[in-house]
């Protein structure tokens, strides 16, 4: 027991000096972060100082060279922000243990805004955000023969004086005219590249989905919209009777022919170009003034400071502050800021504040100042800004900021209300001093003049948010972002647009002659300082005596209340802001009470006004009377852009999953994918709308091709399960490896294919085979028939009016436009047919005289026998069986040139494919191309390494992936996949939806056309691969040789493609095949092909799932694409090669390189992408409209002439007659039951479905098999049957007498008397038990003998005067009695005397030494 007190001892020391150690590393590591705050926030201050002097720089002097140079530092500052978002994330552990003050620190640095996105978009956006704001800022217009007026002071002087309705409606048609439809486009990059953003700034825990989410990070209130919405319905019922009161008088003012019948206020009639503040009307309706008889305060104001100078008006707004308590202007304020309009340069006009960040007192306003009470207004706003800056600039950078957005405009505005009541400016002498009763009418007046300002902002501000949030979240609404703005102006404002010749349209895009929209402005902070602003009005006159109404308040010269303002901006964004709210005015929520209470008397008044006058309050508008129905051209344009930004965000999700096998890609592209959908869904339903009908073939085929979309139809559940089967089945395949030969991990590529290609050892040869279609088709068999059920599904989905797609297949056949497309590949196949038994019987035959005992009898070729993987392609066959070749004398043009390819590098090969293109005529591959194309294969991640060749759908970025080897296969590859990059690049500038091959197969085609000339003697001997052959007869041979190889690789493919898809198109169409899928499959491989599977110790199966071994079936790509483009090749080939030929040459010998004619015609071919129907497209280029197999023929003729020789000399049959005898036996069927259970389940072999195993249960409402957790053995018995128990009262286990039956997953009682079990208990049981009874029967002595030794050392001691009662009672118990512990140690030893010595009890329990 001491011992185990002990023990328990050491781990309680243990346990504290852990629990230490790690506090102190937690000190350490918090230490850490404050360090790495201090150093980060002080890199931020240098860069946003660079930065803001690049900014200010551009925006002040509008110059080529500014724009540049801020382009530069933008580019600069998201290089810094990236890095510092990685820094950041080494410390993402450490946030939830560190205080809020550090942790928000870290939050905010790894919210990085569009710094996040790579450096090309990047770029992107800052040119897209660059063009708008330059856009905007050099706008003018022409009106009435003036010319090159601007917004300021321009137009905006002739909004606020004029009651020339046309003259206004000219202006505000105009100006929208001047910036809308340019601006366009641009806006719907900017978005697209910000929803982009958004998703590259993802946290731990936290994701952004789109670019108003990465706004609202700031806000730090995950119900921030919510909280808008609620204020905007309180705000609602004080704005109609506004809206109601101004509608009365303008209705007097322009009569009934130009104030809609609806209610609504047309937007050019209140003085505003935006019509977001109302109060200029006041100017120009003076009857509108409650007191009208009343001179109004701004003419009053508007006169005293003409004699007044703008250094004057901002000395004034300085005064202001500092009578506050607070700090003067700086010298550098006065210095580098810009207050007049200069007159030798363009510049953005819009009045803002600047924080330098320079430590040095580096604070700006620019502005272009007129002598107007407004501008005085604005001055003290933007000094608002400034000094808020001044206050929190010790402060680290990351918390130099509002404590949210709306907070700095708040301060700003919070200045202006009391600055601008008639009792301050009476009392800077910018108003007379009034008589009460007349300073009341003033107030009053005074009062509408605010709402009008304050109040009519907040529904504008509203929309100008909400507007952006439905378009960012909804990408269809790009088809309708002038009718979604207007429609949200006419339910929140009631405004409408003028009444004009014409209705506004998707051509027009009014939002964008609003500065904040091109600027990126975020507008919710101006709404919600339109709110805050009369919270903190209220709190700071709290501190001021006298007045009565709050709008009478001036808080000018109070420093108790500039003190309690100063406290709230010295903290910045240091705390949540509904704390530093609740710190300066008690409550930490936004309200419209104060607001409220300062306009009490003008409410009343128009309450009364509208009762006497019975107004009618409210409007009823539709929006299709102001906006008319997008055009159809204006569709299709805006659809297209929409869906090239769409196309390629899902398509750089597709590349990081397909060269980057992992569960994050995975998952970032099923997102994608939903996302992709979704946004198809809608274009889907928005395209519906049309009747297109009539059309001219070139719309009316951009609408169908829209109106069909795939998958994408399918509802968001099936559309995940779609893509998930997808990517589960991919990456079945790309990560395949096997065992072979004694060897393991033998990847398809290249391990596999060079085995395949060069053994001639049949048995390895088999193994391969086989041990290939195990790990790939066998195990997505399930997966693809959910594939074909959904993908059956989705055909029905896409229903047009006229066309119905009942199958999957039918869907596929849609892009080909024709509707025999089946038939006529049927004809084209029984055309070759005679052709391909030639080569099958010449094959064959060779194939017989080295495999004879493994070759069938029927005339069918074993498919492992054939050096491809899947019998596609025989051509390695000569390098394994030399005779193959028409001349084996003859050395392998492949051996040859692959000799020489030794020496060269990847990067050689793809220059050599890029200056065949150049020869043509055709541009070079990109920048882009050769910085992000994966050219050889990746060590250290798993990726898909089937060519392919991509288009990103963004300018200039194309790319291949390709896992490259050297060889002459690979090379003809290359040149094959730069085909399809040639075309991308030619038919980039056709509208997104044409952006395609002119059917599935032209691509194919292209990409082997190019291949056709390059692999030919000819060309490699030109190119230094081969050297020169000189003597005509040796280039006879080496030509039928060539001949030969060209067959094994283009006629044996044509049965093969159209296998694979013959087989899809039977298996989407009937269900019936489902339980023999495999046997089909074979059926067709043999009937058509001649290829039968390798004869094993079993037959194929339907556990086997053979075409899953293929890639294109488990990634879903048609294959007739390349039946078509392995007929359309040669086709293309005849006309390129039509000067070759007309010249008495055969056809096989041609190469095109460097016939810039012949490219030039190739260009023409590439550059329609899709936009005509192929079949005229193909007439254009080789004058007949048909696939047709004449120019093969023709091609092949040397080679065909050879074959009926041979094949006559050696007397060989041609043809084979045999059938897939494939059965489903009952050990098949557990088998493929099993492959389908998922790890927790097995396969009951009574009815053949998956069940939960043993311990685990199947949860209600769930699909998945979880532990199934007990208290009671009658829990376990109850549940899986008798035999079983709870063990630790947790989980179910068999009990000691049973054991676990893995086929039945139930416990079974052990049968004692089994051989087995016998030995067991002979040589097992028996010794263990003998040897623990040993050890008890030794230990009971051990403890018996101490015993006695102890009780003897007691009796010895009981005389002895030294040991009292209480120390023999420790020793005879080991205990100390309680009350003895409660005393002193005098009552304890009565005995004792002062020469005594205590006992040494280590002798007496020397054991516990």
């Amino acid at each position: 027991m001491d011992r185990l007190y002990r023990t328990i001892g050491l781990l309680i020391v243990f346990a504290l000096f852990a629990d230490c150690h790690r506090t102190t590393l937690n000190k350490r590591n918090k230490e850490d972060v404050k360090t790495y705050l201090t150093k980060a926030n002080e890199e931020l201050r240098v860069q946003k100082h660079d930065m803001g002097l690049a900014s200010w720089a551009q925006s002040s002097n509008i110059t080529a060279e500014n724009d540049a140079a801020y382009i530069e530092a933008l580019e600069k500052f998201d290089e810094f922000s990236k890095k510092q978002f990685n820094d950041v994330k080494a410390y993402f552990d450490e946030m939830p243990s560190l205080e809020p003050y550090y942790r928000r620190q870290l939050e905010k640095m790894g919210n990085i805004q569009t710094s996040a996105l790579s450096h090309t978009d990047s770029t992107r956006f800052s040119e897209v955000s660059l063009r708008m704001k330059v856009l905007y800022s050099k706008a003018s217009i022409s009106i009435n023969g003036k010319d090159n007026l601007e917004l300021e002071p321009d137009l905006t002087e002739l909004l606020a004086n004029s009651i020339d309705e046309k003259l206004l409606r000219d202006i505000w048609m105009k100006w929208r005219d001047a910036i809308g439809p340019t601006m366009r486009p641009d806006f719907i990059k900017y978005y697209t590249l910000g929803n982009k953003a958004a998703k590259a700034n993802a946290l731990p825990g936290k994701e952004f989905k789109t670019y108003d989410d990465l706004w609202m990070a700031e806000w730090e209130t995950s119900d921030m919209k919510e909280q808008v919405d609620k204020l905007m319905d309180q705000i609602m019922p004080f704005y109609q009777k506004i809206h109601a009161y101004v509608r009365y008088f303008l209705k007097k003012k322009y009569g009934e022919s130009v104030m809609p019948e609806d209610g609504t206020i047309p937007a050019h009639l209140l003085g505003n170009m935006w019509a977001q503040q109302w109060s200029n009307v006041l100017n120009t309706i003076t009857e509108m003034n409650p007191n009208p008889d009343v001179d109004q305060i701004d003419t009053k104001v508007n006169e005293k400071l003409k004699n007044w100078t703008v250094e004057d008006m901002f000395r004034l707004s300085e005064s202001f502050f500092h009578g506050l308590g607070m700090k003067n202007m700086t010298e550098k304020f006065w210095k580098n800021s810009i207050m007049t309009k200069p007159k030798d340069r363009n510049l953005t006009g819009h009045a803002s504040a600047w924080d330098f960040y320079d430590n040095d007192g580096d604070f700006r306003i620019k502005m272009l100042t007129e002598k107007t009470i407004h501008d005085l207004i604005t001055i003290h706003h933007e000094m608002g800004h400034v000094q808020y800056y001044m206050n929190y600039e010790s402060q680290p950078a990351i918390y130099r900021r509002g404590a949210n957005p709306g907070f700095h405009e708040a301060i700003g505005d919070l200045i202006a209300l009391s600055v601008a009541t008639p009792q301050h400016l009476m009392k800077v002498k910018l108003l007379d001093e009034e008589t009460e009763a007349n300073l009341e009418k003033i107030n009053l007046n005074y009062q509408l003049k605010m709402a009008l300002d304050k109040v009519s902002f907040l529904p504008f501000a509203y929309v100008m948010d909400k507007w952006r949030w439905d378009v960012f979240s909804d990408p269809s609404i790009g088809v309708q972002l002038n009718k979604r703005w207007w429609e949200y102006r006419l339910k929140f404002q009631g405004i409408s647009p003028p009444k004009d010749t014409r209705k506004r349209n998707e051509n027009d895009f009014d939002p964008g002659a609003k500065y904040h929209i091109p600027a990126g402005v975020e507008y919710v902070r101006y709404f919600v300082s339109h709110i805050l602003q009369f919270q903190f009005y209220e709190q700071m006159c709290s501190y001021v005596k006298g007045w009565t109404s709050l709008y009478q308040c001036d808080f000018d010269g109070n420093t108790d209340a500039g003190k309690a303002l100063m406290d709230t901006l010295a903290k910045g964004s240091s705390d949540v802001w509904p704390n530093i709210l609740n710190d300066f005015i008690g409550s930490p929520t936004m309200s419209t009470s104060s607001l409220e209470k300062y306009f009490e008397p003008l409410s009343k008044y128009l309450d009364k006004f509208i009762k006497e006058k019975n107004i009618e309050v409210g409007w009823n508008a539709n929006v299709d009377n102001y906006v008319e129905p997008i055009k159809p051209n204006d569709y299709l344009k805006d659809a297209n852009e929409q869906l090239q930004n769409q196309l390629n965000l899902v398509t750089l999700a597709e590349w990081a999953q397909g060269s980057d096998i992992n569960e994050e890609n995975e998952q970032a592209l099923i997102e994608a994918t939903s996302d992709f959908n979704i946004f198809r869904q809608k274009q889907f339903a928005e395209t519906k709308k049309f009747n297109y009908s009539s059309l001219e073939p070139y719309e009316k085929r951009q609408f169908e091709k829209f109106a069909v979309i795939g998958t994408s139809a399918l509802n968001e559940t099936d559309a995940k399960t779609f893509q998930a089967n997808l990517l589960k089945m991919e990456q079945v395949f790309s990560t395949a490896k096997v065992s072979a030969g004694g060897e393991s991990n033998l990847e398809l590529e290249p391990d596999l294919t060079n085995i395949l290609s060069s053994s001639t050892n049949e048995s390895l040869l088999r193994e391969v085979w086989v041990n290939f279609r195990d790990v790939t088709g066998r195990k997505i068999r399930t997966n693809y028939v959910t594939y074909v059920d959904l993908g059956n599904k989705a055909a029905k989905l896409n229903a047009l009016p006229d066309k119905e797609f009942k199958t999957f297949d039918d869907l596929w056949m849609f892009s080909w436009e024709v509707d025999d497309l089946k038939d006529q590949v049927a004809e084209l196949i029984k055309e070759l047919h005679p052709l391909y038994q030639k080569v099958h019987a010449y094959v064959r035959y060779h194939l017989k005289t080295k495999y004879n005992s493994t070759m069938p009898d029927d005339g069918t070729i074993p498919a492992h026998l054939v050096g491809n993987m899947w019998a596609q392609s025989w051509s390695n066959l000569l390098n394994t069986i030399p005779e193959l070749n028409p001349y084996p004398d003859v050395d392998p043009i492949d051996a040859k040139v692959n000799e020489k390819l030794t020496k060269w590098t990847i990067d050689e090969m793809f220059k050599l494919s890029e200056k065949f293109f150049v020869g043509l005529g055709m541009d070079s591959m990109t920048d882009i191309f050769w910085k992000k194309s994966i050219l050889t294969k990746p060590t250290n991640r798993s990726m898909t390494c089937h060519a392919s060749a991509w288009d990103f759908y963004s300018p200039q970025d194309f790319r291949i992936k390709m896992c490259t080897e050297k060889t002459i296969d690979e090379l003809t590859t290359i040149h094959h996949e730069m085909g399809h990059i040639q075309y991308f690049m030619n038919y980039a500038s056709q509208p997104t939806i044409y952006r395609e091959g002119a059917n599935p197969g032209f691509h194919e085609a292209i990409g082997d056309l190019i291949a056709l000339s390059v692999a030919t003697p000819e060309h490699l001997s030109k190119i230094k691969l081969l050297d020169p052959i000189t003597d005509p007869e040796q280039l006879k041979k080496i030509n039928l040789n060539f001949q030969m190889k060209m067959a094994l690789e283009k006629i044996v493919f044509l049965p093969f493609s159209y296998v694979m898809d013959k087989w899809r198109w039977d298996i989407f169409g009937d269900s019936s095949l489902e339980s023999v899928m495999n046997k089909h499959f074979w059926n067709l491989t043999i009937q058509y092909q001649g290829i039968s599977p390798p004869i094993t110790d079993r037959k194929r199966n339907e556990v086997d799932f053979d075409p899953g071994a293929k890639y294109h079936i488990p990634a879903g790509v048609e294959y007739v694409r390349y039946f078509a483009s392995h007929v359309l090749q040669f086709q293309f080939f005849a006309s390129m090669c039509k000067s070759h030929t007309d010249s008495g040459k055969d056809l096989y010998q041609c190469d095109f390189d460097e016939n810039k004619e012949s490219g030039k015609r190739l260009i023409q071919l590439l550059k329609k992408g899709s936009n005509d129907t192929w079949k005229n497209i193909l007439k254009e280029f080789v004058g007949t409209e048909k696939m047709s197999l004449e120019p093969l023929n023709n091609y092949f003729k040397p080679l065909d002439t050879f074959l009926d020789k041979f094949l006559s000399d050696n007397n060989i049959t041609v043809g084979w007659k045999a059938s897939a005898n494939l059965t489903l036996n009952e050990t098949n069927r557990i088998e493929e039951c099993q492959l389908t259970c998922p790890p927790k389940e097995f396969c009951n072999p009574s009815t053949y479905d998956c069940q939960c195993k043993f311990g685990y249960h199947r949860r209600k409402n769930k699909n998945t098999c979880s532990r199934y957790y007990c208290q009671f053995d009658s829990d376990c018995i109850q549940k899986f049957g008798p035999n079983t128990f709870c063990h630790l009262y947790e989980t179910c286990s068999c009990a000691v007498s049973s054991t676990l039956n893995s086929d039945t997953q139930t416990c079974e009682k052990v049968k004692m008397y089994s051989i087995w079990d016998t030995t067991t208990f002979l040589f097992v049981a028996i010794p263990a038990l003998c040897f623990a009874t040993c050890i008890i029967l030794k230990y009971i002595n051990y403890k018996k003998k101490k015993n006695q030794q102890l009780q003897e050392q007691i009796r010895a001691l009981t005389d002895s005067p030294r040991i009292n009662q209480y120390e023999l009672t420790f020793i005879s118990t080991g205990r100390i009695p309680n009350h003895v512990l409660l005393g002193d140690r005098n009552s304890m030893d009565n005995n004792k005397t002062p020469n005594d010595k205590p006992p040494n009890y280590d002798d007496l329990f020397p054991s516990s030494k």
